[in-house]
C-alpha cells in the first residue's frame, strides 16, 4: 500500500457551487498555482469517488450536534475512494472532530478484509481492538466514542470529488463534490443510488494558514458565501425520507 497522511488539523470552509461554474472556478484556480491531484490522472472527468459509511447513536447525536451547530462535535466513518468494498485495496477508519473552526480528522487503515471482519460479519467495532491500522490513537478514540455513545452503522454517502491541491503550498486542498447519493447501511458500499436534495455543487476548501489574497479574489467575483453544508445531514433526511434510515 502506499503511504498515506493520517492525521489532519486545518481549516475548512464549503460553498455551494452552481454546476455550470464548476470547471469556470476550476480553471481559474488551475490558472493560480493549483493543479490537479495525483489520484485522478488516469481519470478522464478529472475526478473519483468517495463513499463513506456513517456512524451515529440510535438518538442522532451527531445529526442534531450539527443541525444545532455546536461548536465542539464530531464524526465517526468508514472511508473507500471507490463505491464498492470489493473495488478498493484500503478501508480508512476516521475520527472527524470539529473544535469551533478547526477540524481535526484522525484515520486508521485497513484492508477489506479486516474491515469486512470488523464491521460486517457480526464481530463489531470491537474487532478493532488487537488492531493497529498504522495508528493506534486513531482506534482507540474511534472505539471510545463509538462504545461511550452506542454508535452504530447508520447510513452511506457517496459523491464524486473533483480534487486540486497546492503546486507550491501542499496544504491548500480544493475540491468539488458532486452526485450526492445515499445507501442504506450497515455495509460500506453503494447498495442504493438514493438522490438527495442538493441541486449544487459542493466546493469545500482546506487549508492551514490564511488564504492567499488572489483565491479570495475569485471567491467575490463569483458571489460566493460560505455555507454550513453537511453531506451526513443530507443523508439522514433523505435516508428518512425514504424509510432507508438504519435507525429512527
Amino acid at each position: 500500500m502506499k503511504q498515506v497522511k493520517l492525521d489532519f488539523q486545518r481549516f475548512e470552509i464549503k460553498y455551494r457551487l452552481p454546476r455550470i461554474l464548476v470547471s469556470t472556478v476550476a480553471g481559474e484556480l488551475l490558472e493560480h498555482n493549483l493543479v490537479r491531484d495525483p489520484y485522478v490522472e488516469n481519470s478522464s472527468d478529472h475526478s473519483y469517488s468517495v463513499t463513506s459509511l456513517y456512524f451515529d447513536s440510535p438518538s442522532l447525536l451527531c445529526f442534531h450536534s450539527k443541525a444545532a451547530g455546536a461548536k465542539r462535535r464530531f464524526k465517526l466513518r468508514l472511508r473507500i475512494y471507490g463505491e464498492r468494498l470489493e473495488e478498493v485495496d484500503r478501508v480508512f477508519v476516521e475520527v472527524k472532530r470539529r473544535e469551533n473552526a478547526v477540524v481535526i480528522k484522525r484515520r486508521a487503515v485497513f484492508s477489506p478484509e479486516q474491515a469486512r471482519a470488523a464491521f460486517e460479519w457480526g464481530a463489531g467495532a470491537q474487532a478493532l481492538d488487537d488492531s493497529d491500522g498504522g495508528n493506534r490513537p486513531a482506534i482507540e478514540e474511534f472505539l471510545r466514542l463509538q462504545r461511550a455513545h452506542g454508535m452504530i452503522p447508520m447510513v452511506n454517502v457517496s459523491y464524486r470529488r473533483q480534487p486540486l491541491i497546492g503546486r507550491f503550498n501542499p496544504g491548500l486542498r480544493v475540491t468539488f463534490d458532486d452526485r450526492l447519493v445515499v445507501s442504506s447501511a450497515p455495509r460500506i458500499s453503494l447498495v442504493q443510488r438514493l438522490p438527495t436534495d442538493l441541486r449544487e455543487t459542493v466546493m469545500e476548501v482546506k487549508f492551514n494558514n490564511a488564504l492567499p489574497d488572489w483565491f479570495q479574489s475569485i471567491i467575490r467575483r463569483y458571489g460566493l458565501e460560505r455555507e454550513s453544508i453537511s453531506k451526513y445531514a443530507l443523508a439522514v433526511i433523505t435516508a428518512s425520507r425514504m424509510g432507508h434510515l438504519a435507525y429512527s
